[in-house]
């Protein structure tokens, strides 16, 4: 939380990978919004930047369902319920 506080200006942490593991068990945390979705293969510093269209400038269609909102209420009480429970099971082990 202290690298975060300090390089970043966020005071707590970002947790965006156990999301990202908890979205495929529980899909209803987020809101999503069907969009078109390209990868940049062009070269450079943006080489492999995924972005969404969601002007659709490029009148493509939509490839790709993108996570926009997260309910974080709910996510975090899942999180803390599923450490909690690992914590139990290493503690009797």
């Amino acid at each position: 939380m202290e690298y975060h506080d300090s390089f970043q200006g966020i005071k707590g942490c970002i947790i965006n990978d156990p999301l990202a593991l908890a979205l495929t068990f529980a899909p209803e945390l987020c809101d999503y919004e069907e969009l078109p979705v390209d990868v940049d293969i062009s070269g450079g510093v943006s080489m492999g930047k995924t972005f969404a269209d969601f002007y659709n400038y490029n009148k493509k269609p939509a490839n790709m369902k993108v996570a926009l909102g997260v309910r974080p209420r709910d996510f975090i009480e899942l999180f803390l319920e599923r450490m909690e429970r690992l914590a139990r099971q290493v503690s009797q082990a």
